[in-house]
């Protein structure tokens, strides 16, 4: 896998990215404002999975969609990658270059997680099923905000997404694994920064999140 001063190196260069507004929809029209679900800020700018093993490709298309300005569905990396059954990391790594980025694996510790700057693919285990969820931010004291496209927006403390995200390396230290996206050429990225932001509050916290929709 990349080395992890290569990707940070590589993510650095959003920084001068400029960013758009609002993070959650709260536009005025008329003067009146707009009244969203508790469902819809759930699922808000998040492709959702629309079948059992679509975790990644959907994970993929949220990055594409809501970070970096494209439109893919869900379908479409399905299709690219010729997908039957749940994917892997390097299946969708093969097919990143389709959208103009490309894919680099990691296996990091949570303190060198807490350095991300830029979204990114985690694969965990939850209640013994593979997974992919995305990560949109992490704050500090280690709670991580997840765009997840069978659960929507969670956000998770250390211990909960240590416990689905980590397991012992080779060297029998905990490490997990993440998928980044980077544009191929930066010049022509639509970056938008404010769908990777420190989590706020704890109206979101993990109860219950099955893996079914």
């Amino acid at each position: 896998m990349p080395d992890l001063r290569l990707a940070l190196c590589l993510v650095a260069l959003l920084a001068a990215a400029p960013a758009k507004a609002d993070m959650f929809p709260g536009d005025h029209l008329n003067g009146q404002p707009v009244v969203n679900t508790w469902k819809a800020l759930r699922d808000f700018r998040i492709v959702k999975q629309q079948l059992d093993y679509s975790c990644g490709a959907a994970s993929m298309a949220t990055i594409l969609n809501e970070f970096y300005g494209m439109s893919v569905t869900e379908e479409d990396v399905l299709t690219r990658m010729g997908a039957t059954d749940r994917s892997s990391f390097q299946q969708l790594a093969d097919v990143a270059p389709a959208y103009g980025v490309r894919a680099g694996g990691l296996m990091l510790s949570f303190d060198d997680l807490k350095q991300l700057k830029i979204p990114a693919i985690a694969y965990v285990q939850y209640r013994g099923e593979d997974h992919f969820t995305v990560i949109r931010g992490i704050r500090r004291d280690g709670v991580v905000h997840v765009a997840d496209p069978s659960w929507g927006n969670r956000q998770l403390t250390a211990h909960q997404f240590r416990r689905m995200w980590e397991a012992p390396d080779t060297d029998g230290m905990p490490r997990g694994r993440i998928l980044l996206l980077i544009p191929q050429d930066m010049s022509l990225a639509q970056i938008d920064e404010t769908f990777f932001t420190q989590p706020q509050g704890w109206s979101l916290s993990l109860r219950a999140i099955p893996l079914s929709r």
